[in-house]
């Protein structure tokens, strides 16, 4: 026993070796250095600004005053504000007796509609819209406490509005216990209400009125739409209308954004984390004018939102708690489309149904959730296993049973997919994240990572072949032939050697400046000696960045991924007591989406570009936080709390000498 022991402490003690050594070389240097490089990138910044300074006027702040005034004191804001005032005001019983009304009369004209023909503009659609509408206002009739006070005290709907998606509860804590009375009002909007859905579907205008209120709530709180958008991603396909939903989501929270940041609500902040995404942006926006002719202009510009989104993630998640709530919300719904898939699966095995038509995968035998295909989804695992795993370690001892089951299904969805390189990045992400959690795993994998090798070379040929068999998408002759004809199809289109366009300068100018988006399609009949169909699992990422955006294209990811593991690994490095679980995510992150990338090209399915835009922008965002808390900067700066609405208030021009010359008509709350 002590002879075992001894080993052990030496064999911990040469690993904590070896990671001080790796710490002390140029390398471990290099990956530590983000803080430096972006106080060096933020030092230029300044003194750029500061030999411009004297080209600002007044009439710059002048400007932004206005807009912040023609912002708040607009007559859609005033109006806007008064309607909720009223509303909150208002007792239970308002509401119900507009929903009995209307309810009812929807009801009763369905009922006129079995004895009397009325057209068929009555039918079951109303009997359920207002049967639902009649349940809730009858349930509504037996309360007098005004809507303020009841969302107020609510645990369920004041946990999801105001502690989960911030939305500000000021005017909810200021309304009184009971509400007032306003039965002429609300028997005059009921019978317009129930006089609108004969011409509109009722659920039409009950969809259509909460969708004002979700817009209402995610310009007030642009961190919700994040939230929401993260949350609806991985159903995106699976209803009509959820994909546009998600970039919805995101383009209201970037108008929010924008109009806060206009008002002083919020800041804006590039790092060197930031700049490789801008010359992404750059590099979407040049891919227009090239062999695409404009025709991917509506991809381009979702792609440009994505990238924007990311911008104002970092910016905009600066509060612990949001950044709790993104990542939950991540893998909580990455668990929830394991479940799908699981849905898909059984629809599958069991038989196609009158129930199987929503879940059914288009490709008849692989789960998807709401991807476009099997490959895309299994790349969306790979991101949210990237943060699930390293949440399960962290997380509290009364959640980490939950946690353990989110990951699990999270693995078991990927294994449904049978896409064999997403079971490898898992495993790589569970390695990667072992050996810099504790470096006692290090001898561990070493002496694992040597007897499997050996293990591989000593087996028979037809034993070592049905282990190899497991991975049998990356093994199978289509697939070979595929990668085969894929290697063939770049050399031709870089280093041909015919004339004009299929020369060899032509060849270089395509590798150099790229060709624009979707140019692989549309190149591939033309250097393509094969009759098969285009298919982007013939090519992985970095081939087809190249065709599309050049080699400069290629590297501009491939420093985004280097500076977002620099990133996390000088926050490691700088709090190596609290070892900070977002730093760890990170790097799982990087490793996964670059093991992901050396074999796949998942980017042509939009929700996979999605997800790993929205990821980074969590990652990056965290790791400005601890940087922050590190730092010990007061967090008294807009956004840092979870509240997120006016931290500003827009004063007029008569009190701008009570606020003082640098203010500009601005007022800190």
């Amino acid at each position: 026993m002590k002879r075992e022991r001894g080993i052990l402490r030496v064999v911990s003690r040469l690993s904590r070796l070896i990671y001080q050594l790796i710490a002390a070389s140029f390398l471990g240097k290099l990956f530590t250095s983000y803080i430096a490089v972006n106080s060096a990138i933020a030092g230029a910044g300044s003194a750029i600004l500061r030999k411009k300074e004297h080209a600002r006027t007044p009439r710059r702040h002048t400007l932004r005053r206005a807009l912040a005034c023609a912002m708040e004191q607009n007559l859609l804001s005033r109006a806007v504000r008064r309607v909720l005032t009223v509303l909150t005001l208002c007792n239970l019983r308002t509401f119900g007796f507009f929903f009995t009304v209307a309810g009812g009369l929807w009801v009763a004209l369905y009922g006129v509609s079995l004895f009397v023909s009325l057209g068929g503009i009555v039918t079951w659609v109303h009997l359920i819209s207002g049967g639902v509408c009649l349940a809730v206002g009858i349930l509504l009739l037996f309360s007098d406490r005004s809507l303020g006070a009841a969302l107020h005290r609510s645990a369920l709907v004041g946990r999801v509005l105001f502690s989960l998606l911030g939305v500000p509860d000021d005017m909810v804590k200021e309304a009184p216990l009971r509400g007032a009375q306003h039965y002429l009002m609300a028997s005059i909007l009921a019978l317009l209400l129930a006089a609108l859905g004969l011409w509109v579907s009722p659920l039409s205008v009950l969809l259509i009125l909460g969708s004002l209120l979700m817009v209402l709530m995610i310009l007030s709180v642009p961190e919700a739409g994040f939230l929401l958008a993260l949350f609806f991603l991985p159903f995106s396909r699976l209803l009509v209308g959820s994909y546009f939903l998600v970039f919805a989501f995101l383009l209201l929270m970037l108008l929010g954004y924008f109009g806060k940041l206009l008002r002083g609500n919020r800041t804006f902040r590039v790092e060197w984390q930031d700049i490789p995404v801008l010359l992404m942006i750059l590099m979407f926006a040049v891919s227009l004018g090239t062999l695409s002719e404009g025709r991917v202009l509506p991809t381009v510009l979702l792609e440009i939102l994505l990238a924007l989104s990311y911008l104002t993630a970092v910016n905009i998640l600066a509060a612990q708690r949001w950044l709790v709530c993104v990542r939950m919300s991540f893998v909580v719904s990455a668990a929830l489309s394991a479940l799908v898939g699981a849905c898909q699966l059984l629809m599958m095995t069991v038989g196609k149904g009158a129930a199987s038509v929503l879940l059914l995968p288009p490709l008849g035998k692989y789960v998807t959730a709401g991807f476009g295909d099997h490959v895309s989804y299994a790349y969306y695992l790979v991101l949210a296993f990237a943060f699930a795993l390293p949440m399960t370690v962290h997380a509290p001892r009364r959640y980490r049973m939950a946690f353990v089951l989110m990951t699990a299904l999270i693995a078991g969805a990927a294994v449904l997919t049978f896409v064999s390189v997403a079971w490898l990045a898992m495993a790589l992400i569970l390695v990667v994240f072992l050996l810099f959690y504790d470096y006692r795993t290090m001898p561990f994998f070493a002496l694992t990572g040597t007897g499997v090798t050996s293990a591989l070379l000593l087996l028979p040929t037809n034993v070592k072949a049905r282990v190899l068999g497991i991975f049998r998408d990356l093994t199978n002759p289509a697939y070979q032939a595929a990668r085969a004809q894929g290697k063939a199809t770049l050399s031709r289109l870089f280093f041909g050697q015919g004339e004009g366009f299929f020369s060899r300068t032509g060849g270089m100018i395509r590798f150099f400046c790229g060709s624009g988006h979707g140019a692989l399609e549309t190149l591939h009949p033309y250097f393509s000696n094969a009759a098969a169909p285009f298919a982007y699992t013939a090519y992985n990422h970095w081939q087809v960045m190249c065709v599309d955006y050049g080699i400069g294209g290629a590297l501009v990811f491939a420093v985004f991924l280097f500076v977002l593991l620099q990133n996390c690994f000088s926050v490691l490095a700088a709090d190596p007591e609290n070892r900070p679980e977002t730093a760890f995510i990170g790097i799982a992150l990087v490793a996964g989406a670059v093991f992901f990338a050396a074999f796949y090209y998942v980017w042509y399915d939009m929700a996979a570009l999605t997800a790993f835009f929205l990821a980074s922008g969590m990652t990056a965002a965290a790791m400005r936080y601890r940087r922050r808390c590190q730092t010990k900067i007061a967090h008294d700066e807009p956004g840092g709390t979870l509240r997120a609405e006016l931290e500003y208030t827009v004063r007029l021009s008569r009190t701008r000498r009570s606020v003082g010359r640098d203010d500009h008509g601005i007022k800190k709350t």
